[in-house]
């Protein structure tokens, strides 16, 4: 079943119906249990490895941030006070992440 725009309309099919039209019918175990879905681990450790990658990127962005205020001869002692307590704070977050890492090991 073809629309006009090119595409193939499936809506009118009837999934219990082969090719020729009859009826088909599954007949199961009993057991309408839903399978259990298998676990990838290295999934997990993928999502975890991206995340102490974008913890590496963002102490990197402050290390260059504290450079540039180094440089800037204008700036106070609060302002590198604060970015080194975002650079602690971002060492700390990225300590967990490879902790938790190592453990899933």
């Amino acid at each position: 079943m073809s629309t006009g725009s090119g595409k193939t309309d499936f809506s009118g099919l009837d999934k219990n119906r082969d090719d020729n039209g009859s009826k088909t019918s599954k007949s199961g175990s009993g057991s309408s249990s839903k399978p259990k879905q298998w676990k990838n681990p290295y999934d997990e450790l993928y999502n975890l490895q991206e995340k102490i990658n974008s913890a590496l990127r963002e102490r990197e962005r402050l290390e260059h941030r504290y450079q540039d205020m180094l440089k800037d001869h204008t700036k106070v002692a609060q302002d590198l006070t604060k970015n080194s307590y975002e650079e602690i704070a971002s060492l700390k977050k990225q300590l967990a992440l490879q902790n938790q890492m190592l453990s899933g090991r």
